[in-house]
């Protein structure tokens, strides 16, 4: 498996990268998409650098990876040669799952992102397909993870 990814046209998967970020972050302000939540860790100041850390730098990277490059380019392209939305629609349930075993298997504690969760990661496979880049579904990623966990940091 090859990584789809960081070329000549970094600047430009960047620039994509951001601007559906802030696409999705709007539409989720109108209320289109459902919540989009981060599981809680404690409350210390230690506890919440590594938790941005974790969620903005290594969440971001790890997840785009598994999900929207190496399950979809295992389900679309090399092993079982899916239809790529067909493809898109498991890597995008897989990833959801993800997400609800990180809120401890409660559909209660994620507050509505399971849905959402997966509607994001489903515009994320296009992402990629469409950019042939992992590099700015990584950025969008992090950056509606650092506008959630900022959010959750202005509320509490």
């Amino acid at each position: 498996m090859a990584i789809v990814g960081i070329d000549k046209n970094w600047k430009t998967d960047l620039l994509y990268g951001v601007l559906f970020a802030v696409g999705i972050i709007v539409i989720s302000s109108l209320g289109i998409i459902g919540t989009i939540g981060i599981p809680s860790v404690s409350a210390s100041v230690a506890g919440d650098i590594g938790r941005a850390l974790i969620v903005i730098v290594c969440a971001a990277i790890f997840e785009s990876f598994i999900f929207q490059e190496f399950l979809l380019d295992f389900l679309d392209e090399k092993i079982i040669n899916l239809p790529f939305i067909l493809a898109a629609l498991l890597a995008s349930i897989a990833f959801s799952l993800f997400h609800f075993i990180a809120y401890s298997g409660s559909l209660s504690a994620m507050g509505g992102s399971f849905f959402s969760a997966g509607l994001i990661s489903f515009s994320w496979c296009y992402l990629r397909k469409w950019t042939k880049s992992i590099l700015p579904v990584i950025i969008c990623h992090a950056i509606l993870n650092a506008w959630i966990l900022h959010s959750l940091v202005v509320i509490v």
